[in-house]
């Protein structure tokens, strides 16, 4: 069952209790029990272990740094509920590190991957999703290395998985060719099934289903408030620019079913997960859930986030952690 908004799980208590300053956190990661991971991108401590049931830090994780263990700029997080292992991705150069469910260090490796914002941690396997660009002296857009395997517990690189872009239509997003640069966020999670990749891309409504060659086995759009691509808009003073829509831009799994989240306040786009299924013929469905837990953004920048565990699934705005609740919606 889900708790109603007001028991909350979050950190005013902590506030109450220590007299500490208040909290702000950009990502987190569900643990085992009442513990999560939350994460900052920058600061002394970026990375710390919160317990909900107390309602206190219980470990400073990660300190900025170039040291042993320590990052400079967070990106991805993610948790093996296979292996309890934590890993944590840093954006300024591409370095993994790994913990115990506890926070005790294990292993760390240096790779050279590009802002890897997300990671995912399943059956052994850690995929990194880098960022793309699209411009000259760029890689070919026919075939773009999206995100890399690796090994969970040896942290070495075993394989690439690469896109065709061609498959998102981008010419036909106005003025596409007006930018010299264009980005593309992709975030790539293993599938339910073995050897195969759901791949979506932040602010596009496509899923696509690939397989360890990379070819796309299956795609599906999602209808949401006729979003179809980030957009390109025109400044009087800087030039044109690119607006990416919060929608595909975190994921939860939860069985054999994968939610990814959507929300954005400007395009009148109402929070919730969408449901992506593939069955034993590799096709993918699809299926909105609307969030009917009440729930607010602390600023325009802190989209909706999604983590979960033991078929609960909570949200986070940044400042308090929330089992949520959904409606469905054909």
């Amino acid at each position: 069952c889900f708790f109603p908004f007001n028991t909350i799980l979050g950190f005013q208590s902590l506030i109450e209790a220590e007299d500490s300053p208040k909290i702000y956190f950009d990502n987190f990661e569900a643990l085992t029990g009442d513990r999560f991971v939350i994460t900052q991108q920058s600061g002394d401590v970026l990375a710390q272990i919160f317990d909900t049931k107390e309602k206190r830090i219980k470990k400073n994780l990660i300190r900025s740094g170039r040291g042993p263990f320590e990052l400079e700029f967070t990106g991805g997080v993610a948790f093996d509920r296979n292996t309890n292992r934590l890993f944590v991705a840093d954006l300024q150069n591409g370095k993994i590190v790994c913990f115990d469910q506890l926070g005790n260090p294990l292993k760390e490796k240096q790779h050279i991957i590009v802002y890897p914002r997300y990671l995912d941690a399943y059956r052994e396997e850690l995929i990194v999703s880098s960022v793309a660009r699209m411009g000259d002296g760029m890689p070919n857009r026919n075939k773009y290395p999206i995100s890399y395997i690796l090994d969970s517990t040896t942290l070495e690189m075993s394989d690439t998985l690469f896109f065709d872009f061609d498959n998102l239509n981008l010419e036909q997003i106005n003025d596409f060719d007006k930018k010299p640069t264009f980005t593309i966020q992709p975030l790539v999670v293993v599938s339910n099934r073995e050897g195969f990749y759901l791949v979506v891309f932040e602010g596009f409504n496509k899923v696509f289903l690939i397989n360890k060659d990379s070819e796309v086995v299956d795609k599906i759009s999602v209808s949401l408030n006729d979003i179809v691509a980030p957009e390109i808009v025109k400044h009087p003073t800087f030039g044109y620019g690119q607006r990416i829509y919060s929608m595909m831009n975190d994921f939860v799994r939860k069985g054999t079913s994968i939610y990814f989240a959507f929300g954005h306040s400007s395009k009148n786009l109402a929070n919730g997960i969408i449901r992506v299924k593939s069955d034993s013929n590799n096709k993918l469905s699809v299926q909105k859930y609307f969030l009917e837990t009440e729930w607010e953004t602390t600023d325009y920048m802190n989209p909706f986030q999604v983590s979960g565990f033991d078929q609960k699934i909570y949200g986070a705005d940044g400042i308090d952690i929330v089992p949520l609740s959904f409606e469905s919606s054909n």
